[in-house]
C-alpha cells in the first residue's frame, strides 16, 4: 500500500476536512498509470480489496475537485487572485517528503504536487534517503514528526488489525503512528476489533 501521512498535530493538517480535499484532489487511477506503470491498484483507504474487512465506500477513490474545492472553502481556505489558498493572510503550502532514492516516489511526488496545484496546494517536495525517511525515533522524518505530509509504503498483511497506526498509545516514538493522530473513539473500537 502507499498513502500520504498528514501530521495531524500542523495545521493546516489538523484538520480532516483538509487531509479528506487533498485526497478528492488526487488522481489515483493516474498515479497507477504514470508512476507505476499499471503494476498496482489505486487504493481508497488503508486496507486492500482482498481484505474480508475493506469497504469499497470508505476513503477517495476516484478525483473530485469539486468535492475537494467545497472541503477546502468549508474549512476557511479560499482561492486567493493567482489560485492558492489562503487563510488569514498564510498561504497553503504543504510540504511533501519522499523517498529520494526511488524513481517511484519522485514520480509520485511530481504528479501529485501538479494535481494539488489544480486544488490550489503549493507543494514544497522535500526529498530524504530511504534511511533518514524511514529511520527510527530520534533519526527518522516521519517518527520525529519533522514533516507536514510524507509518502509512505508499506505491505499489508492478511490481518486487517492497524492499531499500531492508529492507536493513541502507539504515537511516535512509542509506535508507528507517525501521522501522531488521536482519536479516543477508534481506540475503543480497535480494542473492540482486536477482542472480538
Amino acid at each position: 500500500n502507499d498513502s500520504i501521512l498528514f501530521n495531524t498535530t500542523v495545521p493546516p493538517f489538523d484538520d480532516p476536512r483538509n487531509r479528506r480535499a487533498i485526497g478528492f484532489a488526487i488522481d489515483k487511477p493516474l498515479l497507477v498509470r504514470e508512476a507505476t506503470y499499471g503494476t498496482t491498484v489505486a487504493a481508497t483507504e488503508d486496507l486492500p480489496p482482498q481484505l474480508w474487512a475493506h469497504d469499497p465506500s470508505a476513503g477517495t477513490a476516484v478525483r473530485d475537485l469539486p468535492a475537494a474545492r467545497k472541503l477546502f472553502d468549508a474549512a476557511g481556505w479560499h482561492a486567493g487572485p493567482d489560485g492558492v489558498r489562503g487563510k488569514q493572510g498564510r498561504r497553503f503550502t504543504m510540504g511533501l517528503a519522499f523517498r529520494s532514492d526511488s524513481a517511484t516516489d519522485r514520480s509520485r511526488s511530481v504528479l501529485i504536487a501538479s494535481m494539488l496545484k489544480d486544488a490550489g496546494i503549493e507543494v514544497d517536495l522535500k526529498g530524504y534517503a530511504t534511511s533518514k525517511l524511514f529511520g527510527p525515533p530520534g533519526s527518522g522524518v516521519l517518527a520525529d514528526g519533522k514533516f507536514e505530509a510524507g509518502l509512505q509504503t508499506w505491505y499489508s498483511g492478511s490481518d486487517p488489525d492497524d492499531s499500531t497506526q492508529l492507536t493513541c498509545d502507539q504515537v511516535s516514538p512509542r509506535g508507528y503512528n507517525w501521522p501522531r493522530w488521536c482519536n479516543h473513539a477508534m481506540d475503543a473500537a480497535q480494542r473492540d476489533a482486536l477482542s472480538h
